[in-house]
């Protein structure tokens, strides 16, 4: 009897396993691409399934990781730093506006101004090319036909350079910012 109990107990398991498989895999989330990437204690899942759109669990992933999901090749990156991003972003915005298909922009209100700054936005524009605007700098992702294209662009954005005051060194301690 003891033996008879112990089997149905296992093939109850086993169908339990095969039935959770098969509910992983008819699931909507089942996905082409399922990655997880780990991000200062966020985590970020990528899930291309059935409406081949990104869903981002916090806040925007890795453009390099995006641009790579969204267009399925590697990019070509340029980028350029220090610029001021409000008016990186008034450019980019009047200039490609019929080039962009979407944008994902992360943004924090300025109670003291009382309106909406973005912290980090992303052009996705027809042709395969994205722009990251984030950080006081400017990344440019594209295929290799769009290699003259990002240096204008590149050359427009640089008038747009912020001057960056020098970090001050304590005498005792070489490259320790003081607080």
């Amino acid at each position: 009897m003891f033996l008879y109990t112990i089997i149905i107990l296992l093939l109850c398991f086993l169908a339990w396993l095969i039935g959770r498989e098969g509910d992983r895999k008819n699931s909507n989330l089942n996905a082409v691409e399922d990655k997880t990437k780990a991000n200062k204690g966020n985590t970020i899942r990528i899930l291309s399934g059935n409406t081949g759109r990104v869903t981002l669990n916090s806040y925007l992933a890795d453009v390099k990781v995006f641009y790579i999901t969204e267009f399925n090749r590697v990019p070509a990156v340029r980028s350029v730093n220090n610029i001021d991003m409000m008016k990186a972003h008034a450019y980019l915005a009047e200039t490609f506006q019929n080039e962009i298909s979407y944008v994902h922009e992360h943004c924090n209100f300025n109670v003291a101004g009382q309106k909406t700054l973005p912290v980090k936005t992303v052009f996705i524009m027809n042709g395969d090319r994205m722009i990251e605007l984030a950080n006081d700098n400017c990344r440019l992702l594209h295929g290799p036909e769009y290699y003259n294209w990002a240096d204008k662009v590149l050359a427009k954005l640089a008038e747009y350079r912020i001057a960056v005051t020098p970090k001050q060194v304590m005498d005792f301690a070489q490259h320790v910012e003081m607080n």
